[in-house]
Parts: structure tokens; C-alpha cells; sequence
């Protein structure tokens, strides 16, 4: 028999081994799409640690995101959490007022059950 039909456990001889080379299972809530922005420049900085990744400035990060929805983001992307951790965030930071696009959603979203 060839290997797709059988699995070589010669490396798995040991628990810990075993253990070591467990299939992983990736759930899409622990998915990340690293943006990083720099409200102090005007057009991205490159991460040099980082190679293609770059720091953004805040004008572009809007633009980012649409660019990740439309790569299939969009699958896996809970934009109500998304959005309510940003404005808990900007609230904890000490804002009184937070002006947004998207008060119209937010404010049906408070009003469903």
C-alpha cells in the first residue's frame, strides 16, 4: 500500500510523540488578521521583523479591511464583536463621545432581543 492509504506511525511510538504530533484542528475564531497602525505617519512603514507586513496609518486601515473581506475574510470575520470591542476599547481609553459611521447598526443592534 502507498502512503494515502496508510498512515506510518513509526514516529509515534511514544506518548509523548504522539502527543507532539496530534493532528491540530483550526476553528475559524482563532483566526487573526494582523493590522498594524501608527497614528503618528502618513504612508506605510514597513516591519522590518515582519516581512510583508507594515504599519499603517490611520487613514489606510478602513481600506485594509475591505481588502480583507474581499480576500474571503468575510467567512469568518464577526464584524458586531469587532466593532463593540473597538468602542469598548475607545470608551476604557476615557472617550465621553464616540462619533461613528456605523451608529445607525449599532444602535439597531442594541435594540434587538
Amino acid at each position: 500500500m502507498n502512503f494515502p492509504t496508510v498512515r506510518m506511525r513509526r514516529l509515534r511510538r511514544t506518548a509523548a510523540l504522539r502527543d507532539m504530533l496530534n493532528q491540530v484542528n483550526v476553528q475559524p475564531s482563532q483566526l487573526i488578521y494582523p493590522i498594524f497602525v501608527d497614528e503618528n505617519i502618513k504612508k506605510p512603514v514597513q516591519i522590518e521583523a515582519m516581512p510583508g507586513y507594515s504599519r499603517l496609518p490611520t487613514n489606510q486601515v478602513v481600506e485594509e479591511g475591505k481588502q480583507a473581506l474581499a480576500q474571503g475574510a468575510r467567512a469568518w470575520i464577526d464584524e458586531k464583536a469587532i466593532i463593540r470591542e473597538i468602542l469598548t476599547g475607545i470608551k476604557r481609553a476615557g472617550a465621553d463621545l464616540i462619533i461613528t459611521y456605523l451608529a445607525k447598526d449599532i444602535k439597531s443592534w442594541l435594540n434587538q432581543p
